[in-house]
Formats: structure tokens, C-alpha cells, sequence
């Protein structure tokens, strides 16, 4: 029965993930930017294949680890799209599955089709710009939960210890492969680090130098790539401490009043979280406290082991002053089975929990510190974009999901919870279900239609030794599709030659302002000035009337072409071509 149980369950997942694969179809077929920031990781892999290095031939505000797996997965040139994505899609599945692999070893079979169809309610919606950064963080951060649930259980046993380390150890570069990632998906490690140092009633310092040895590990590959080539301060200053990246931070916050960003950030929350808050909230208020463990039931996961008879360290009470006082253990003649009459006797379960519960000890202090830490992360830079909070959905799902909240069958049997909460579940299970209709609508859409006609055209006019410069975030992608490097190391303009982006979930960006007198202008020149590119194209939204040093460079080395007419867009032609 228990079996046929846990294969219901491994079905109900398998079709869980199957509808998720259909939503996110077009992402396997469609073969366009949804994301122009894919346009800068191809851009960064292009980079690797020519032999050189972000943050050293490209100014770069992005972590490290996407642009080195566009390298091996968009094609042999390192700019294919299409296969990007289908690799991104699959990633995005593979972090489902792995999300009720860890439900159920938390909470056991039926937690974890619950925790799945939330997340599958709110990931492809969240992640409606596929195969962007939050893409590939999210499966080695999910993956860090994982290791450290299987390690917090394996650790209770003498003769697991060594294996508990080795994965403490993996989950420490799981962590790592996430900030490698997207640099604030990193903060996974926090809540790792603390489960492995502070299990239930002391503390184990050896586990979180194996998470913390595991973190630095995860890097090493990149940082001995950057060392051979004489470039790990150009690593650490890039990827560790990026001036560009704090500045992004420090001018969005000295813009945003304490009050206001308060207010933004559970506005935002809500909005895009409300069903996983709303149940992982219940969750929460609804755990067991007195006759359980604070964090867990207390049902051992193995029922096979022999339940200890020792005096309970947590229990007050003074003990027997002799053995008639114990209860009897002879054979009760009521009880018609052979067991032996030493047999000690299994604790009996609380009345609501699943017979398949597990224990982990320390499960709801870490998930409750996962989540603190993601919604921390989805805060930086006060401008709350959706795909922020995917990080933060995991653990509310597992939270949800707790043998005491969602995943409880007497929960929706009676009384108020089937009165007042069904109603509410329901109501914003369909208003998740009808974003991901329209996510799946717009994931059928290409994003970048000037992109693709702008790149086939500079690629059947340019050589693979010519370079071009582009300006405007909704061009990037240009490089990819003429296979064309940028003749300066300032292909980004956002925060470098122009101003700080400003817009949030909610409001849409004032108008960019074009720093002529910062440093990236004075680089950008230099950088034109030493080696004209083929072409320079200009985006209709660039404020290029704000920068008459490149409209004078133009001017004297370049012809406009109108081979092309592509919306505002303006494409220069050096005059000697």
C-alpha cells in the first residue's frame, strides 16, 4: 500500500512537470531573445570563444557562471538562441523536480505533489524571461537544499558522519555554482550554512567548513582560468566587489525612502507571491508545538529502527525509582500477534500527520531562514522585478507544503479552513493559472524581431574580423545574430554611459541621461578612436542628441545607411567600406 502510494505520487509529479514542459513549449521552439540580457550572456560566451575575458575586454556587471555555460550549450559558436533556451527550459523543469525531491525527503510523497504544483503554479510566470540568469541559479540553489536535508538527516547516524560531511561539502558548492550564477542567489548560502553549523541542541563546526570549503571550491575553475591569463584581480573586482554593481545599489536606495521601500517590497511580495505566502503563512501558524519536535513531527523517516526507551534528556519529570514502576512489557493477551515480549513498542503518531512524514531536524529554522534570505535578495536594488522573487518561491512552497499546512488532508475536511481559506486558495490558484495562460502567450512572441533583421544584415555585410558597436539594451542581442564582437569594452550602456536604469515592477523608467563627462564616455571614444568598427547602430530609444562627441565622431568617419530602416534605428557605415 505504501508503494502504491509513493508511485501515485512519482506520477502526479512526472504530469506536474509535463504541464509545465507544455507551458513552456514556445521557449523549446521559438528560437528568440524573451530576454535581451540573453543578448549579453551570448554576447560574454562569443567573448570566451574569441579568447577573451569578461571584466577584461567587456566591462560587465553580471556573475561569471552563465556565460561560461553558453560556451558549451549555444552551439559551436557560443551564439545560438534556440539551443540556449531549450537547455534553460530544461534547467527550469529539472529545478521542479528537484524541488519535490527535497519536499519529499522533508514531509514525505504527498508533501511533495503539493510543493511541485505550487511552484509550477508561479515558476514559468516568474521566469517569463527564459533562460536568464535566475534561469540557472535556480537549480543549483534548489539542489543546496537538497544536500543539506539529506546531510542534516544522515548526520544523526554514527556511521553516516563521513557521508554527511562529503554532501555538506556538495552543498557548499551548489551554493556556489548559484552565486557563480546570479550573483544574489548566492544567499542560499546562508541559510545552508546555517542548518550545517546549528542542528537542534549544538553545534557542528565541521560541517560548515565543509559547506564553506564546498562554496570556495565551486569557484575555483573560473579563478584559475582568469589566473593563468594574469587576470584574477580583474575576476575579483569584476565578479566579488563590482564598483558598477554598488553604485546601481546605492543610487537606487538614496532614491527610495525607507517608508517607500517597505511598502513596495510586501506590495510586491503579495503581488506575485500571494498564494505560496498566504499558504506557507498557515503553514507556519499551524505547526504542532508541546507533543512534537519544534521543528518536525517526531516520526523517525526509517520505522524499521528500534525506537530508543532511555529517559528522554527533554523530559523533567524524575524517573521510575524501580522497575515496578515501568509499564509492563510481557504479552498482552489481548494482542493477538507474535511479537516478542522484549519487543520495545513504536511510538504512536499525532492523529494529523501523513504516515509517511519525515524527520529532519531543523527543517522549518532553515526553510524559515531560506526565505528571509531570498526576499532579502530580491530587494537589492529596491526595484522588485518579478523574476527577483523566484528565488524566494522554493521555500515557500516547501513551507506550504508541511504535513500541517497544505498537504494536511483533515485541513480541507471541515470547520473554517474549508469555509474561509478554500475560497481564497481557490480564487488565486486561478489567477495564477491565468498568468501563466498569458506567460505562455507572450513566451509564443518573439522580443527581438529588430535584433534578428539588424544581425542577418551586418553578418552578410561584415567579416568574422570586423567589429560593430551598438547602442540601446533591446540591440544586444545583435551580436549574437551577426556573430560580431563590439569594437569597445563598453557594449552595455545601462549605469555606464547612460544613466541608472530607475524603473520598478510597477513604474516605467524616466528618461535616460547620458553621462558625457564619466568615465565609460571617455573609454567608449578612446575605444572607437583606436579601432573604428564596420558599423555603429544607434537604437531609436538612445538619447544620442545628449552625447555630440559620438554624433562628431560620426560625422567625420561615418555614412549613414539606409539599406536598412528598421523603426528609429540609425545604422552608420564606416566611409571607407
Amino acid at each position: 500500500m505504501l508503494a502504491r502510494r509513493h508511485i501515485g505520487a512519482a506520477l502526479a509529479i512526472a504530469a506536474i512537470a509535463g504541464v509545465s514542459c507544455l507551458i513552456r513549449l514556445p521557449g523549446f521552439t521559438e528560437g528568440g531573445f524573451a530576454s535581451h540580457d540573453v543578448g549579453g550572456i551570448l554576447y560574454e560566451a562569443m567573448l570566451l570563444r574569441a579568447g577573451g575575458l569578461p571584466y577584461v575586454d567587456a566591462i560587465e556587471l553580471k556573475a561569471p557562471g552563465t556565460f561560461y555555460l553558453a560556451t558549451f550549450l549555444a552551439g559551436p559558436e557560443a551564439r545560438d538562441i534556440a539551443a540556449f533556451q531549450v537547455a534553460a527550459n530544461l534547467v527550469a523543469v529539472a529545478s521542479l523536480l528537484v524541488l519535490a525531491a527535497l519536499a519529499w525527503r522533508l514531509w514525505g510523497a504527498r508533501a511533495a505533489v503539493v510543493a511541485a504544483a505550487l511552484y509550477a503554479l508561479h515558476d514559468a510566470h516568474l521566469d517569463s524571461m527564459d533562460a536568464n540568469y535566475v534561469t540557472w541559479a535556480q537549480l543549483p540553489a534548489v539542489a543546496a537544499g537538497l544536500c543539506a536535508a539529506r546531510a542534516a538527516t544522515w548526520r544523526e547516524d554514527h556511521a553516516l558522519r563521513s557521508r554527511s560531511f562529503r554532501t555538506w561539502l556538495f552543498g557548499g558548492v551548489m551554493c556556489g555554482l548559484a552565486a557563480l550564477c546570479k550573483q544574489p542567489s548566492g544567499v542560499v548560502l546562508l541559510p545552508v550554512l546555517f542548518w550545517a553549523v546549528c542542528p537542534p541542541g549544538r553545534r557542528d563546526l565541521r560541517a560548515g567548513l565543509a559547506v564553506l570549503a564546498g562554496f570556495l571550491l565551486a569557484h575555483v575553475p573560473v579563478a584559475l582560468h582568469y589566473l593563468a591569463r594574469g587576470q584574477l584581480g580583474a575576476l575579483l573586482g569584476g565578479y566579488v566587489w563590482n564598483p558598477w554593481g554598488f553604485e546601481y545599489i546605492a543610487h537606487n536606495a538614496a532614491g527610495t525612502g525607507p517608508a517607500r521601500a517597505a511598502w513596495e517590497f510586501v506590495a510586491a511580495a503579495v503581488h506575485f507571491l500571494a498564494l505560496p505566502l498566504a499558504l506557507a503563512a498557515f503553514a507556519v501558524a499551524a505547526r504542532p508545538r508541546g507533543h512534537a519536535p519544534k521543528d518536525v513531527l517526531s516520526i523517525p523517516a526509517d520505522t524499521s529502527a528500534p525506537a530508543p526507551r532511555g529517559h528522554d534528556p527533554k523530559d523533567t519529570s524524575p524517573p521510575p525509582a524501580d522497575a515496578s514502576a515501568l509499564p509492563s512489557r510481557g504479552h498482552d493477551p489481548k494482542d493477538m500477534s507474535p511479537a516478542s515480549a522484549d519487543a520495545p513498542s513504536a511510538p504512536s503518531p499525532p492523529r494529523h500527520a501523513p504516515k509517511d512524514s519525515r524527520h529532519v531536524p531543523g527543517a522549518m529554522r532553515f526553510l524559515l531562514a531560506w526565505t528571509a534570505a531570498a526576499m532579502l535578495a530580491a530587494a537589492t536594488g529596491l526595484r522588485f522585478y518579478k523574476g527577483y522573487w523566484l528565488g524566494a518561491l522554493p521555500p515557500l512552497c516547501l513551507l506550504a507544503a508541511a504535513p500541517w499546512g497544505a498537504s494536511a488532508p483533515a485541513l480541507w475536511r471541515r470547520g473554517w479552513p474549508r469555509l474561509i481559506v478554500a475560497p481564497l486558495v481557490l480564487a488565486l490558484t486561478m489567477r495564477a493559472a491565468w498568468a501563466l495562460h498569458l506567460t505562455r502567450d507572450d513566451r509564443a512572441r518573439p522580443h527581438d524581431e529588430g535584433a534578428r533583421a539588424i544581425g542577418r544584415w551586418l553578418g552578410e555585410r561584415t567579416g568574422p574580423d570586423d567589429t560593430i558597436w551598438v547602442w540601446g539594451w533591446h540591440l544586444w542581442g545583435v551580436h549574437a545574430y551577426s556573430g560580431r564582437l563590439s569594437a569597445s569594452r563598453i557594449y552595455k550602456t545601462l549605469g555606464l554611459l547612460t544613466t541608472t536604469p530607475d524603473d520598478t515592477w510597477r513604474s516605467p523608467a524616466g528618461p535616460a541621461k547620458v553621462l558625457t563627462d564619466g568615465r565609460a564616455a571617455q573609454q567608449l571614444l578612446s575605444d572607437l578612436a583606436a579601432a573604428p568598427p564596420a558599423f555603429v547602430v544607434i537604437g531609436g530609444t538612445a538619447p544620442k542628441h545628449e552625447f555630440p562627441a559620438l554624433r562628431r565622431f560620426l560625422a567625420d568617419r561615418y555614412v549613414r545607411d539606409h539599406g536598412l530602416r528598421f523603426g528609429k534605428v540609425e545604422i552608420w557605415r564606416r566611409a571607407d567600406r
